[in-house]
């Protein structure tokens, strides 16, 4: 099933302020929208398209930096969730870590497409928004259960020790969709 961030949000109660032109969106435009409501500026991914020619949006770093200034927390959601930079083989996807050490303070991201998981969300970042997340009612009532838990742990214990340089075991190498992690 699809869904949409303002259908999501409009559910919630939360109010969403939209930002920009479709093509161009700069920091200013954000800056422009903040008001005594506000409670978060967010960021979205464009997912599964790309927009060429004259087109702007702001670099992460812009957006932090914007929130420090006015004391708002800011959400990412970069899609698919890259950990690793696989751009020499052509996947161009923005880096969960990039954009944790730019400043965003909660990040959302698939646990399935490029990490090879069950399908799954990953929210990380500062510890407070994500305990927040974690005692919000629905998270009980939505919560992973133990298999989702030991198939995500497993693929991401492929990754580390992938990154760590260790060879895998053949488990492991199931587990990132029986691909070779060594030939990423």
């Amino acid at each position: 099933m699809a869904f949409r961030i303002p259908e999501i949000m409009a559910e919630s109660g939360a109010f969403l302020r939209e930002v920009g032109t479709t093509n161009r969106t700069r920091g200013a435009d954000y800056e422009r929208a903040i008001n005594e409501r506000t409670a978060l500026c967010c960021a979205f991914i464009h997912s599964n398209f790309q927009m060429t020619g004259f087109t702007e949006r702001p670099a992460i770093e812009e957006l932090t930096a914007l929130g420090r200034k006015h004391s708002l927390p800011v959400f990412e959601d970069i899609g698919s969730g890259c950990l690793a930079d696989l751009s020499g083989i052509g996947i161009a996807e923005p880096l969960a870590c990039a954009s944790l050490t730019a400043g965003v303070d909660l990040l959302a991201f698939s646990g399935d497409k490029l990490l090879g998981g069950p399908q799954a969300g990953i929210i990380a970042g500062r510890r407070n928004l994500v305990d927040r997340v974690r005692r919000h009612p629905l998270f009980r009532a939505l919560r992973v259960d133990k298999a989702h838990h030991r198939r995500c742990g497993g693929n991401a214990g492929a990754y580390l020790r992938w990154r760590m340089g260790r060879n895998p075991h053949p488990a492991d190498v199931a587990a990132v969709g029986g691909r070779d992690p060594h030939a990423c």
